[in-house]
């Protein structure tokens, strides 16, 4: 459950929702994950297209945590992983989803 409007959900604010929701546990995100974030839609061109390549990522990657009871885990594992995909998308000339 949201405690943003959702109007107000743009842009970082709606990728920090989506990762709130899937981190299972707080209502905040730690100020590192929001940098990171900034930087993932920078290199991404546009929200969608970081959204798209998060939910095939996020989920299983908080599940794994959420399933052995540890506290979610940062962001920052996942920064390899979400970079490289991001530029194969750029390698690959796939165009942002924004319309």
């Amino acid at each position: 459950m949201s405690f943003i409007p959702p109007e107000q959900l743009d842009g970082p604010n709606l990728i920090a929702q989506f990762i709130i929701e899937y981190r299972g546990r707080g209502h905040f995100m730690p100020y590192d994950d929001h940098l990171l974030v900034k930087k993932w839609i920078l290199d991404a061109g546009d929200v969608d297209t970081l959204l798209l390549v998060l939910s095939d990522i996020i989920p299983k990657f908080f599940a794994g945590a959420a399933a052995q009871g540890k506290h979610p885990p940062s962001l920052q594992r996942l920064d390899r992983k979400v970079s490289q995909i991001l530029e194969a998308r750029r390698k690959n000339n796939l165009p942002p989803l924004e319309a």
